[in-house]
Parts: C-alpha cells; structure tokens; sequence
C-alpha cells in the first residue's frame, strides 16, 4: 500500500493572509496548514 502527496511550503516573514487566501482560491481540494 503507498500513496503519492504533493506539497507546497512557503516561508514567509510578514502576513500570510494574502498567500492564504490565494491559495484557499485556487486550490480548493488542498488543505492549506500553517506552522511553526
């Protein structure tokens, strides 16, 4: 048994909100996490 993921990570210093929201828009099957 396996599977296949695909992952995106982005650093980012300042408000990701923008980068969030793009990403909530246009990849709408994708969970979108942040962490620290």
């Amino acid at each position: 048994m396996s599977y296949r993921t695909f992952n995106i990570i982005i650093k980012t210093e300042n408000d990701e909100s923008d980068i969030k929201d793009y990403l909530l828009n246009n990849f709408k099957f994708f969970n979108v996490k942040a962490f620290f």
